[in-house]
């Protein structure tokens, strides 16, 4: 109730807490800077990295769609030629014509495309066509070749063959063949890889990395090592380790996605590397980019390193800064505690003074109404716990806090402290009071104001002092209006009287006095819960109901310790009335 300041027993023990403290906040700021670098770090690393793996997804799509639309010319100058020669086989035209219009497309349609498209032939009728002027041995074509067969298994469609060496110019090439419908003849066209490597030469991400094509076969179509093209890289043993768990995994991860591209990470020797392929629609080629995390991230890791080498710098001059400043501070703190210890020791000493004279005041009252401190005790303890269970229910919010509770604890014990101005003689009045005794006994709760008002008001915190006074004033209202000294209804009455009228009448309820002897807590409870929304607030009456269990066990704790007592106590004046009181208005006069 009271603030207040007492003098450290143990100058040491304040030394080491503040030292502590100051430590802590010390590591605690070098924590938020390290989480500030990591968490730098991490965020920029997050950023980059999609935006490689977006850049490098991009890139390979780019390139595959270039390929593909490549290969598409050449499926359409097929699809023209073989719809053309289908016609003819059709119509009964003879071999020469066919092998005439055949040549003529080799020669003046695909002439365009600066030499890619090589030449177009095929097996019509039984016989071998071929669209190149120059003389070629008939037995470098024929139906066991790839080509052939791949068309006859397609049934009509359109078929890419693996690339291979051909024959007669002994480059790099790959055909495109498609079955006619009478499903023995097959044109084809020969396309040379010399375009497609053009396309993919210089394939990389921003200058990063190494690209090459690959086809299903692992056939390495295009790469930057020219000593590559040509391999099957998982059949040829002399390819390195690395790279062909590199090509496998690239193949394996494109047979178990649909989707057109995938990226992964893998570890080449013992750097890791990102990994983007993209698959060529119409064919079985991958289109391949290799970026080492060194060549991705490099910058990055540089520029963290020097973030770092700047963060430490700051973290060592904050340090020093703070051990500087705290080393001052401490030198201040002990000149101003040597300066005010001894006013502090005078202000504890009052304060302690002032405790004593309260306790001393409350004790005293109750004392000369017959309650031996017991009455205080035993109300602080219900109110306590009252103003407790409104705070866990969120009950009142905005008024009952934690301080709420404090306060109430420490009012609860002043709530009579108006009795000390009754005479003896209506104090300890051993029957009913008569009308004029009661109205003097009801002016306590206006002589407890008036000295709440002359002792607290300039010695305890505002809230403290509120409390105090309503406790003391107003614990006699009703919830209907009918109580005193004003005749306050409901919510009108502060809620800490309504919480001390619910605490002051059980106790007074369930223990002796002197005009009655004490009732059964079964049958207060009882009583107390009648009364509710008449005399009590019901929502504090429902909140002590659910506190029954608990007040119980105490009251039986109580009575242990009062049987105990039982043989120093001296018999009950024999003019005390045997009745127990029967209804809460005869608790008034209390």
């Amino acid at each position: 109730m009271f603030k207040k300041c007492s003098k450290s027993k143990s100058g040491g023990r304040n030394e080491k807490d503040s030292l502590r403290s100051f430590v802590i906040t010390l590591l605690m700021l070098a924590s938020a800077l390290i989480f500030l670098v990591l968490y730098t770090f991490f965020s920029f690393y997050s950023i980059s990295r999609a935006d490689s793996i977006s850049v490098g997804s991009k890139t390979v799509n780019e390139v595959s769609e270039k390929i593909n639309n490549f290969l598409l010319k050449g499926f359409n100058v097929l699809s023209v030629t073989c719809n053309t020669v289908d016609f003819m086989v059709g119509n009964g035209a003879p071999d020469g014509t066919i092998e005439k219009y055949i040549r003529s497309m080799t020669m003046a349609n695909l002439s365009s495309e600066s030499g890619s498209f090589l030449n177009i032939h095929g097996i019509v009728n039984g016989k071998f066509v071929n669209g190149l002027k120059e003389n070629v041995p008939e037995h470098y074509f024929s139906k066991n070749d790839d080509w052939f067969i791949s068309a006859v298994r397609a049934g009509g469609k359109p078929v890419i063959s693996s690339p291979y060496i051909d024959p007669v110019s002994h480059s790099l090439i790959v055909s495109v063949s498609r079955l006619l419908s009478d499903y023995s003849s097959v044109i084809c066209i020969d396309i040379s890889m010399k375009a497609i490597q053009e396309i993919a030469r210089d394939i990389s991400m921003n200058d990063r990395g190494v690209g090459f094509i690959l086809d299903k076969s692992s056939l390495i179509i295009t790469h930057r090592d020219p000593s590559l093209i040509g391999r099957h890289v998982l059949k040829d043993a002399n390819v390195d380790e690395n790279f062909r768990a590199l090509v496998g995994r690239i193949i394996e991860s494109s047979k178990k996605t649909t989707e057109s591209g995938v990226h992964f990470d893998v570890m080449l020797g013992e750097e890791r590397s990102i990994v983007f392929s993209s698959q060529v629609d119409i064919s079985n080629w991958y289109v391949v980019i290799v970026v080492p995390y060194s060549e991705l991230f490099g910058k990055l890791m540089e520029s963290i390193v020097l973030n770092a080498i700047g963060i430490v710098i700051i973290i060592y001059l904050v340090l020093y800064s703070c051990i500087v400043s705290y080393n001052k501070r401490k030198r201040l703190e002990k000149e101003v505690e040597a300066k005010n210890a001894e006013s502090i020791e005078q202000s504890n000493k009052l304060i302690s003074m002032q405790t004593c004279v309260i306790e001393g005041m409350a004790t005293l009252i109750e004392e000369r109404d017959g309650n031996t401190g017991e009455h205080i005790k035993n109300t602080k303890v219900y109110s306590q716990w009252i103003a407790e269970m409104l705070y866990l229910k969120r009950m009142f919010p905005g008024i009952v806090t934690k301080d709420f509770v404090k306060n109430i604890c420490d009012s609860a014990p002043l709530h009579d402290i108006g009795k000390i101005t009754v005479p003896d003689k209506i104090l300890l009045k051993d029957s009913k009071l008569d009308p004029i005794e009661m109205e003097v006994m009801r002016q306590h709760t206006i002589q407890g104001g008036m000295i709440i008002r002359k002792i607290f008001k300039d010695v305890v915190d505002k809230d403290a002092f509120q409390m105090a006074l309503d406790v003391a004033m107003f614990h006699h209202e009703r919830w209907d209006g009918k109580g005193y000294p004003s005749n306050l209804v409901g919510s009108n009455i502060p809620l800490s009287a309504r919480i001390l009228a619910v605490a002051d009448c059980f106790d007074a309820l369930v223990s002796r006095r002197v005009y009655k002897p004490s009732i059964p807590a079964e049958k207060a409870f009882l009583m107390i819960a009648d009364e509710a929304g008449t005399h009590f607030d019901p929502d504090i009456v429902d909140v002590f109901m659910h506190l029954k269990p608990k007040i119980e066990s105490y009251l039986e704790h109580r009575a242990q310790e009062e049987r105990r007592k039982m043989e120093s106590r001296q018999s009950m004046n024999a003019s005390s009335s045997d009745e127990p009181a029967e209804t809460v208005e005869e608790l008034e006069e209390v």
